[in-house]
């Protein structure tokens, strides 16, 4: 497992309908947490790196 930069995470949150608040680093390599907000919703939660690609909760409800 690999850290992600600042830059990385901006874009793997702009391209699942987020925006990046803060990259959070880990204890160990691969471990980071992004915290987000949902671009539809402004909601805010802390995403491990691999459920980002899941998108918000909230544009799902809404389909």
């Amino acid at each position: 497992p690999v850290d992600m930069s600042e830059a990385e995470a901006r874009a793997l949150a702009r391209k699942n309908g987020f925006e990046l608040v803060e990259l959070l680093q880990g204890a160990r390599p691969g471990e980071q947490l992004l915290v987000v907000r949902g671009v539809s919703c402004g909601r805010q939660t802390v995403e491990r790196v691999g459920d980002v690609g899941f998108g918000c909760t909230c544009a799902k409800l809404k389909k």
